[in-house]
């Protein structure tokens, strides 16, 4: 039994996701969190990620070359950034970001002209460092539930209580609270 549980949990280990886990890399006084990357309109992505100075001094500065942050999809294709934005600033070429010791600092690279049918990106690389499997978010955003129809059927001499209604697709489904009318 403890040689087949040893086995198992051995097998697992080799297996490699084909998501994005949480990443971070560090690199010399600087750390990088794992990007997120959403689709901010047809064929366009943000990959978000923040930067996070840990060295002696109290700040530092880093110049994000915007035009070097590259992506690659899984038939290798590659996508350069067409801009950038950090620290408040937003530049097509270079990118100076300062950073607080210890304050961690959103960077976001673009990305436009992408296949309508990428989902992701199979690797991101920038700086000397790289991240991988980074699946596109979708900002669309979920519709308001549409107003209830009025109700039919309902037997006469009761009020109809609707609670803990979700979409249902086309429909909804409902609690129905019935209590006589007095």
């Amino acid at each position: 039994m403890n040689f087949m549980l040893r086995s198992t949990l051995a097998g697992l280990a080799l297996i490699v996701p084909s998501f994005s886990l949480a990443q971070t890399v560090k690199k010399g006084d600087l750390s990088y969190s794992t990007p997120s990357c959403t689709f901010v309109s047809r064929g366009t992505v943000d990959c978000r990620l923040t930067v996070t100075y840990t060295g002696k001094e109290a700040a530092s500065r880093i110049v994000v070359w915007t035009q070097e942050t590259k992506a690659y999809d899984a038939a290798g294709a590659t996508y350069i950034s067409v801009s950038g934005t950090g620290g408040g600033e937003e530049s097509a070429n270079q990118l100076p970001v300062d950073l607080p010791k210890g304050i961690p600092v959103q960077v976001v690279h673009r990305f436009a002209g992408l296949p309508g049918t990428l989902t992701g990106f199979r690797g991101l690389a920038f700086d000397g460092i790289s991240f991988q499997n980074l699946p596109f978010k979708s900002t669309a955003a979920v519709p308001a539930p549409a107003p209830l129809p009025a109700s039919t059927g309902v037997p006469t001499g009761f009020n109809v209580t609707l609670s803990r209604c979700s979409p249902q697709g086309a429909s909804y489904l409902c609690t129905a609270t019935l209590t006589p009318v007095r």
